[in-house]
Parts: structure tokens; C-alpha cells; sequence
């Protein structure tokens, strides 16, 4: 089992506990409850390791820079150490906005997934298997 790098991004304290208990089994996860705090974190993260987190659940409504900036400087932030496409951070949007709007603008900032709050465990799991972070057999069957 590959162990991964995970980031919950969300400034509700309940949503990053229940998020980070779903995932703390697949590896070392860290939580940032702004978005300023979780470019910080990627930074740090890229200079102290030269890699990228493998995993970021990142949260779209918090206050100040929200979950869509959030991601723009991620990306940048990658380009600007030389990340490869194939091993950029796996985004994956939690929110509880499902309007078109932020969908398109989600993947447009290039996120993986957008699941909409209240994430389900099985379901998260299910799409960790479908960006090849964990096996079927990982996620319980």
C-alpha cells in the first residue's frame, strides 16, 4: 500500500475532522482551515520535499481567498517548481455549492473532482480509485 500525502483544506472544523478521518488510513494528512494557510502549506510542502501533495480535498466557500483561489495558486505554484502534469496534486473539490457555475469554474482551475458536502465516505473512496491513489482492495471491496 502506497502511503499518501494528503491536504484537507475547509475552515469548518467538523468537515475537515470528518474528512481527514475518512482518509488518515491512506497515509500522513495535514489540514489547513484557510485558504491562505493551505498555499502556505503546498509551498512549504514543495520546498521541504521538492514533491507535491498527492491528495488535496479542498473546500470552495471560506472566507478571504476562497477554494478557487486556492487552487489558481496551487497550479501556479507547481508550474513555478517544475511539476510535471503527471505528478501535480490530485484536487479534489468538496463543497456545498453544485451550481454549473462553480462546477465549470472548478474544472476549469483543473481540479480532478467535485463532490458536493456531505461527502460520503464510500463515495470519496470510490473516486481515490479513480485517480489511482488507493486499489479497489483499499477501499473495502
Amino acid at each position: 500500500m502506497r502511503t499518501l500525502n494528503i491536504l484537507v483544506v475547509d475552515d469548518e472544523p467538523v468537515s475537515a475532522k470528518v474528512m481527514k478521518s475518512y482518509l488518515t488510513q491512506y497515509g500522513t494528512c495535514d489540514v489547513a482551515t484557510s485558504g491562505l494557510d493551505a498555499v502556505r502549506q503546498v509551498e512549504a510542502f514543495l520546498r521541504s520535499k521538492s514533491a507535491v501533495y498527492d491528495l488535496i480535498c479542498l473546500d470552495i466557500n471560506m472566507p478571504g481567498m476562497d477554494g478557487h483561489e486556492v487552487l489558481k495558486n496551487i497550479r501556479a505554484l507547481e508550474e513555478d517548481y517544475e511539476i510535471q502534469p503527471s505528478d501535480k496534486a490530485r484536487v479534489i473539490m468538496t463543497t456545498l455549492m453544485d451550481d454549473a457555475s462553480n462546477v465549470t469554474r472548478a474544472f476549469l482551475n483543473q481540479c480532478e473532482i467535485y463532490l458536493v458536502k456531505p461527502i460520503r465516505r464510500k463515495e470519496l473512496l470510490k473516486q481515490l480509485v479513480n485517480l489511482g491513489l488507493i486499489d479497489v482492495n483499499e477501499a473495502g471491496g
